[in-house]
């Protein structure tokens, strides 16, 4: 995917709360539609830099991930359930990518399309020593 959809972009968000672990559980908010087995959701936060440079991210998904930062795609990562071709338990955590983004002095956004088909939903992510910026949800 080389552009976030257009409703991703201009479609109204609300502002959810993640678990005190960091883990935001997408099944719990966004609903499924009828008679599809796929669904999706995207995640925005605001970062704010006081200055430029590479910031290391750490990011927990289920079950597809696409990165959009300032509007580009810089990752996508597939961690569905699978019993092989790897093995993957589908579970979620900071562990799963690191990402270096390079973010701009002032304001940055960070978008995330994560999609799900099988199992529970979610995503979570920070920024380990993140002296300089300022985090805002969208």
């Amino acid at each position: 995917m080389s552009a976030l959809p257009a409703a991703a972009v201009t479609g109204e968000f609300r502002k959810i709360d993640a678990e005190p672990g960091g883990l935001l559980e997408l099944h719990r908010y966004v609903r499924v539609p009828k008679n599809s087995r796929v669904t999706a959701g995207v995640a925005r936060v605001r970062i704010r830099a006081a200055a430029a440079g590479t910031y290391a991210f750490d990011l927990g998904f289920s079950d597809i991930a696409t990165v959009f930062l300032n509007g580009r795609p810089i990752f996508r990562g597939d961690a569905s359930y699978s019993v092989d071709r790897p093995r993957r338990e589908g579970l979620i955590g900071f562990d799963q990518a690191r990402l270096y983004l390079p973010l701009v002095s002032g304001d940055n956004d960070l978008s995330i399309l994560v999609s799900d088909v099988f199992g529970g939903w979610g995503i979570m992510g920070r920024f380990p020593g993140a002296q300089g910026l300022t985090i805002e949800a969208r």
